[in-house]
């Protein structure tokens, strides 16, 4: 909203040459006219960002762009905050900027609609429509255009406007939303001659090298080899001892896409790569590898270790090079720099905001919380995915499954439901459908079988499905969509991200808390099928056990040795200090 938008001008923030700084609003706060009651709230959101942020007043500037990123990686949790409170601090603290005076302050809600925008939301279809298209409608009033004259060009303006004016997160779903429904009304109400918009893509744009583009005869060289890899031809006498997993076979043509990028950003041309055989000479590994070292910030990578694997693997079994060029590319991936068998950072800040004693029982009571908030709710698609996202939560507090086994349960088939309200579920997986090849099973919590079997009769009943993740049409949800379900979940009401898979870690370490060492108990959990995963990937979690045991024992040898020193000092103290009457008594 900076920059001049074609003809057009919009009503939306423009930087001060001199930017304002929270001092500075906290001032004029304190010198404005508002309520006694309003002014300590705003004040008091600014003093609270200031804890938040680890920075004084006079050092965060009053750019709503500025302080909505900071803002989005605290964490109400490290504060104590429930979310109503986290809600109500941001909302007091655009208040603050807005009664400073920084004309970049974007508030919809205090915006009239235009008598053309009244019309036209008497005759949206329903509440979801009414409800995502408020802040657009409002946003479209305040600059005084009609709805025949939105086009992309006015939500570029809208979705520049969220993202600098206002602390509205997730900016970017917002417009992706908003141009959806704008583009279903536009089709609804043919008779209204409104215009469709452009809706960005949810998908990253990509970045690896398109393999339709190669020649066909290193796609047909590929294939070949994936084909051979899974083990399709059982009784082909070259066929491989072991066939791999469909899913390992799926992460073998992604490491092989990243390989061909990298090869082809250091100077190789696609025209080039007739076959595997390509990818496996001296010269290519090495450019390969250098080229993914850099990429990564020349650090351990666990993602260009399994590349420099798969290229041994290709080079030995299917390309078969000679001994000696088998032994070179052996040694080029050995300059990798190791990889360690441990958490990674991501999932290690995780795990610290459940140190926060609060947080662990929060995200336990969140899938009843979501439970409750749909009672009396008619049945929709909306409630229909809070109410799986609250059954996921619920499961995987108890059975941290992986997301192919968890997306793919079936009543009577995974899931196997009692035949009483008293009972408890089982799950139930068989071998072939695991990573491990083993069957994994579990009891469910009578709490948890009788939240599924209320969504059974409320939801899967009326829809005839036994899909726990149906999509309302009888088909299964997609992985990455129950993934992004419970991520966006928890999220909102959690107030920070935690995928479905760190449910796994989450599991590790309430276990490894109460009862240290107890690998075998967490690897049968986790479904692990070798003891040692668990003890790599967990052990820096029984560092910090250690830690503390280690502080508890100190303290415990202080005390004795402070008792044992206590002691005499208090039987002196009890021996009479008058001489005369030492000498009486010995006289006697």
């Amino acid at each position: 909203m900076n920059a001049a938008l074609t003809s057009r001008t919009f009503n939306s923030p423009f930087i001060h040459p001199t930017m304002p700084t929270l001092l500075d609003v906290s001032q004029q706060i304190a010198a404005s006219s508002l309520k006694q009651t309003r002014k300590r709230d705003c004040l008091s959101a600014l003093r609270r960002v200031s804890e938040l942020l680890h920075e004084p007043l006079s050092s965060l500037p009053a750019d709503p762009e500025v302080l909505r990123a900071r803002l989005e990686k605290a964490s109400p949790t490290f504060t104590h905050l429930s979310p109503k409170t986290w809600a109500n601090l941001r909302s007091n603290l655009l208040t603050a900027l807005e009664v400073a005076g920084l004309n970049q302050v974007l508030r919809t809600a205090k915006i009239p609609l235009t008598p053309e925008w009244q019309a036209l939301a008497q005759n949206l279809p329903d509440r979801r429509f009414r409800e995502g298209l408020s802040r657009f409608k409002r946003f479209c009033s305040g600059n005084n255009l009609a709805p025949r004259q939105v086009d992309t060009e006015v939500l570029f303006a809208f979705a520049e406007a969220l993202r600098t004016s206002t602390f509205a997160r997730n900016t970017d779903a917002i417009v992706r939303d908003t141009a959806t429904l704008w583009n279903r009304l536009v089709h609804l109400r043919p008779d209204l001659d409104l215009n469709d918009v452009m809706v960005a893509s949810r998908r990253r744009a990509p970045t690896r090298v398109d393999l339709g583009a190669l020649p066909t005869s290193f796609v047909d060289d590929l294939e070949a080899y994936l084909a051979w890899a899974l083990g399709q031809d059982l009784f082909d006498p070259n066929a491989r001892t072991s066939p791999l997993a469909p899913k390992t076979v799926q992460l073998r043509r992604q490491q092989i896409q990243s390989a061909v990028t990298a090869l082809v950003q250091s100077g190789i041309p696609v025209g080039s790569l007739l076959s595997l055989g390509d990818l496996v000479t001296r010269d290519a590994v090495r450019s390969i590898l250098r080229r993914r070292y850099e990429h990564v910030g020349r650090t351990a990578n666990a993602y260009n270790d399994g590349i420099g694997k798969i290229l041994v693997s290709i080079a030995r079994e299917w390309v078969k090079v000679d001994r000696q060029g088998l032994v070179d590319i052996k040694q080029i991936c050995a300059k990798l720099p190791a990889v360690r068998p441990e958490m990674t950072e991501k999932n290690t800040a995780l795990l610290r905001h459940f140190d926060d004693p609060e947080a662990l029982p929060r995200l336990f009571n969140l899938p009843l919380d979501l439970w409750q908030s749909l009672q009396g709710a008619s049945r929709s698609e909306r409630s229909l995915a809070r109410a799986q996202a609250a059954v996921a939560i619920a499961i995987l507090l108890y059975a941290p499954l992986r997301v192919a086994n968890l997306a793919s349960l079936e009543i009577g088939a995974t899931l196997i439901l009692p035949n009483h309200r008293d009972g408890q579920a089982t799950i139930e997986i068989p071998a072939h459908k695991t990573k491990n090849r083993a069957p994994y099973k579990v009891v469910l919590p009578t709490p948890v079988t009788e939240m599924i079997l209320a969504f059974e009769e409320a939801f899967l009943r009326p829809l005839g499905s036994k899909l726990i993740f149906d999509n309302g049409k009888g088909q299964p949800k997609r992985e990455v969509t129950v993934s992004w379900l419970i991520e966006r979940t928890i999220r909102r009401h959690m107030g920070f991200k935690m995928t479905q898979h760190q449910f796994r870690h989450l599991a590790a370490k309430i276990i490894l808390d109460e009862e240290p060492g107890a690998y075998p108990l967490l690897s049968q959990l986790l479904g692990h099928s070798n003891l040692k995963t668990a003890v790599r990937f967990y052990a820096g979690l029984d560092t910090k056990r250690a830690a503390r045991h280690h502080a508890m024992l100190l303290e415990r040898t202080i005390a004795r040795h402070r008792a044992a020193t206590a002691s005499p000092m208090k039987l002196r103290q009890r021996v009479p200090t008058d001489s005369g009457h030492k000498n009486c008594g010995r006289a006697r």
